[in-house]
C-alpha cells in the first residue's frame, strides 16, 4: 500500500484521513477513560456523556473511512494483478521464442566432420592471422 501512495493521490488522502480519524478516536477514548475515573458530579457526568457521543460519532466516521479504504485498496490490488499476469506471460513467451530461435540457428550451423586437435586449430589460427596481417589496412607489417 505504501508503494502506491505516490501514484494514487486519492488513496493517499484517504489513508491520511483514516489515520487522523483514528488518532481523534483514540484521544476521545482516553478522555472517556479519564472522565470515568473522576468523581460522579453533575458536570463530570455531562462531560462523560458528551465524550461518549463524540466517541461514537468519531468511531462511525473512522469505520466508514476504513472500510472504504480497504475496499479501494483491494480493487487497486486486483487491478495490479490483472496488469501483472499478462506482462509475465509476455516475458515467458519472449523467452520461449528466444530459445526456439537460438536452437534453430544452432541447428543450421555446419558441424565439422571430425573434431580438430589443438595443433590443427593453432595452425589454422596462425594462417588466418598471417593473412590478416598482410592486408593493406594493417600496413603489411608484422605486428
Amino acid at each position: 500500500m505504501k508503494r502506491f501512495r505516490k501514484e494514487f493521490s486519492n488513496l493517499q488522502q484517504e489513508y491520511i484521513k483514516r489515520n487522523q480519524l483514528l488518532k481523534k478516536c483514540q484521544e476521545t477514548k482516553a478522555e472517556i477513560d479519564k472522565l470515568s475515573k473522576k468523581d460522579r458530579t453533575g458536570s463530570n457526568y455531562v462531560k462523560l456523556e458528551q465524550a461518549k457521543k463524540n466517541y461514537q460519532i468519531q468511531q462511525n466516521a473512522f469505520l466508514t473511512c476504513n472500510t472504504r479504504l480497504l475496499r479501494e485498496s483491494k480493487q487497486l490490488y486486483d487491478l495490479r494483478a490483472e496488469y501483472f499476469n499478462p506482462s509475465l506471460m509476455a516475458i515467458l513467451e519472449g523467452q520461449i521464442d528466444f530459445c526456439g530461435e537460438s536452437l534453430r540457428a544452432y541447428k543450421e550451423l555446419p558441424l565439422p566432420n571430425k573434431p580438430m586437435s589443438d595443433i590443427d586449430f593453432n595452425s589454422d589460427a596462425t594462417v588466418s592471422l598471417n593473412a590478416i596481417k598482410k592486408l593493406a589496412i594493417t600496413g603489411g607489417k608484422g605486428v
